[in-house]
């Protein structure tokens, strides 16, 4: 099992592979049906951005809004931001509202998911995601794409097939009643710069508060 660092490194953004440094910026949209109807409809929607170093080193930064019945917004807003430097073994997690950071030494070592050769309908990568049957090709952000669904229909994911599989589009859903799906997560990415990122990216932040937490 991966350690507390690795988890604030790549929860939710597993989706990035290592291996070729860029800025990627996405968003996630999820919903829950809690009702028979279309009444009662949680909804979350997150837009986000992560840097790739050439090394794996990460930086993490997202924001979220929550809505009730699919479109009234709750006032709730959260932003996550983590930062992991993989030749220095040190992770952070920052805190923009109470203005601090906590993290440490990162006390754990993984084999992380890397950018691999594959041929140009990216059907390693679907293989490796589960994924059964290509449904055709598309573009995402002007990006060609291979689209895989599971067996069960329930799940598809577009490869890029120019950047080295990584995946631009995933969709994942769950059976409700009555023909309405019970619940939906759509992750896609809305923007990729090539190369290494800006070097501020890498940086903590001036003037916040530094607590020591090594995991």
């Amino acid at each position: 099992m991966p350690c507390g660092c690795v988890q604030m490194a790549y929860v939710g953004f597993a989706t990035i592979l290592d291996g070729t440094p860029g800025t990627f910026r996405y968003e996630i949209e999820r919903w829950s049906n809690d009702s028979w109807g279309l009444h009662n409809i949680q909804r979350d929607r997150m837009r986000g951005e992560t840097a790739v170093r050439a090394d794996g080193s990460r930086s993490n930064r997202v924001e979220q809004e929550s809505f009730r019945y699919f479109f009234v917004p709750t006032g709730k807003r959260w932003v996550f931001r983590s930062l992991y430097l993989r030749s220095e073994g040190v992770w952070y997690q920052i805190d923009e509202e109470e203005r601090t950071v906590s993290g440490g030494p990162c006390g754990c070592t993984w084999e992380d998911d890397r950018v691999v050769a594959d041929d140009g309908r990216c059907s390693r990568a679907a293989a490796r995601y589960g994924m059964t049957e290509r449904v055709g090709y598309g573009r995402v952000i002007g990006y060609e794409v291979a689209r895989y669904q599971s067996e069960d229909g329930y799940s598809e994911i577009a490869f890029s097939t120019g950047l080295g599989c990584q995946v631009m589009e995933k969709v994942e859903t769950t059976p409700g009643t009555l023909g309405i799906p019970g619940s939906k997560w759509h992750y896609r990415l809305t923007g990729y710069t090539a190369g290494e990122p800006d070097a501020a990216k890498f940086r903590l932040p001036e003037g916040y508060r530094v607590m020591s937490r090594p995991m």
